[in-house]
């Protein structure tokens, strides 16, 4: 009698197979050497890679609403879009490093602008420009350095200790701020918990990034199983951002 598991990848085998047409089990997995045994990472990878146009949907339907932060943040789910699809689509293409590079600096630029235009104290917005002044340099060094076609994950494994720490500095200045009453009601209050929720889960995975996609084994692939459970429900939390835009009650009000 087959047991759970063998259940389980039979089912959503069966569901990949009437979406794609194909055997998930025969294709190699993330570009790796190691071969998924199970259907359901190929539905929980697919839900990933579309997971950012949910809340671009949304904020394009809503778009005379939004605020500027949101505004950014729509710009940026549109690279992400790009560079997510790109990678479904086009495993291994030469291109890659370029695209995931490009969608790098974008994140690094985008994120430290949106926590800028929201920070009132002098002391975080400087940080902000001196930590993404660091960053630029470094990351443009490399690339004159190496070569603009290797995918620096080192640097996105430091994006996220960044995000993380912007996260924070942004609650707790909030925090401190006695006009804060309703924080839900902020659309950066949720495009700040996505990013809570899905930076310190993808660490690692970008860290060690070369070492999973040439590894053999299931072990460190699931490190991009976990990628693929936080990375949607990051972009939920971006579309409640979004939607938070047409609530008419804000009693915290962004700065332009």
């Amino acid at each position: 009698m087959p047991n759970l598991d063998e259940l389980t990848c039979g089912f959503y085998g069966k569901i990949t197979e009437v979406v794609t047409g194909d055997f998930p089990s025969t294709r190699s997995f993330r570009g790796s050497n190691f071969e998924s045994p199970c259907a359901m990472i190929d539905v929980l990878n697919a839900v990933s890679n579309y997971a950012p146009l949910i809340p671009f949907a949304v904020g394009i339907a809503i778009f005379r609403k939004l605020d500027r932060s949101s505004m950014i943040v729509l710009a940026l789910l549109l690279l992400s879009s790009i560079s997510q699809l790109f990678s479904r689509y086009t495993n291994r293409h030469p291109l890659q490093g370029v695209v995931f590079n490009c969608y790098l600096i974008a994140d690094m630029v985008m994120w430290a602008l949106v926590f800028y235009l929201n920070s009132r104290l002098t002391s975080i917005r400087l940080l902000i420009l001196f930590v993404l002044s660091l960053e630029a340099s470094v990351i443009f060094s490399a690339i004159r350095r190496e070569s603009v076609w290797r995918f620096f994950s080192e640097y996105v494994s430091f994006n996220c200790v960044v995000h993380s720490t912007w996260v924070l500095l942004f609650l707790f200045e909030r925090y401190k701020d006695a006009t804060t009453h309703r924080l839900e009601y902020e659309p950066l209050f949720w495009f700040a918990l996505g990013l809570l929720f899905y930076s310190p889960a993808t660490y690692f995975l970008f860290a060690f990034y070369e070492i999973v996609r040439g590894s053999a084994s299931e072990a460190p692939e699931k490190l991009w199983w976990i990628h693929d459970v936080v990375n949607p429900l990051m972009y939920a939390l971006f579309t409640i951002g979004m939607i938070m835009n047409t609530r008419q009650e804000k009693l915290i009000r962004i700065r332009a």
